[in-house]
């Protein structure tokens, strides 16, 4: 890219080197922000829920090395900020009136977007459904999962007129104890759970 100068006093102005590339220059340094964050906020990843590890031998405690970190980074990237995966949430998302980038959280929240996740509950994939409660044939299907968890949050979102912390509540602790409480349980892995999916709403919202 040719420099420009200042006609008059033949000098170089620095604003002048990016001017042209304003747009793509900072949706780099937001997607290398959001790479940072989300190192940061799944530095933790496999102890998202480590009650649903697939792993029949795996304790309690997750193992925090960088195999499993990456691991979860790199399912994560493809399925919530890139790939098919990402067109395919955005698009079912549109069909049932909710926000993409609220499903693109609850999956990053439910499964750390492991497709294969099991919880002790039998709650199952990226949304973690139950295939019981759910009729889903496949729950590690991402496409089925997702079209199920999606209609789920639509439709807990429309009996609570919108408030996505009570459909939130709902969908982590079930709709009876929301009801019972008239409002978010006193539950602190309920509300734990939401404050994590409203932050990684935030941080997907930038993207």
């Amino acid at each position: 890219m040719p420099l420009r100068h200042s006609p008059r006093s033949g000098v170089i102005r620095s604003g002048d080197l990016f001017s042209d590339h304003v747009p793509s220059f900072r949706s780099a340094i937001g997607r290398l922000f959001a790479a940072i964050a989300m190192t940061a906020t799944l530095s933790t990843c496999d102890t998202i829920h480590p009650q649903r590890s697939t792993e029949a031998t795996s304790s309690p405690q997750a193992d925090p090395s960088a195999n499993n970190l990456f691991k979860c980074l790199k399912n994560c990237w493809g399925v919530v900020i890139n790939g098919g995966t990402e067109l395919f949430i955005k698009k079912t998302a549109i069909e049932h009136g909710v926000d993409p980038v609220l499903v693109k959280a609850v999956i990053v929240a439910e499964s750390a977007c492991d497709p294969k996740a099991v919880s002790p509950k039998n709650a199952q994939g990226l949304m973690q459904l139950n295939p019981r409660f759910h009729r889903l044939k496949d729950p590690h299907n991402p496409q089925d999962n997702i079209r199920k968890g999606v209609a789920e949050l639509a439709r807990l979102l429309k009996k609570y007129g919108g408030d996505q912390n009570l459909a939130l509540a709902a969908y982590n602790a079930g709709e009876g104890n929301v009801d019972t409480y008239n409002g978010v349980p006193p539950f602190s892995e309920t509300q734990a759970y939401i404050a994590k999916v409203l932050m990684y709403r935030g941080l997907f919202s930038i993207l």
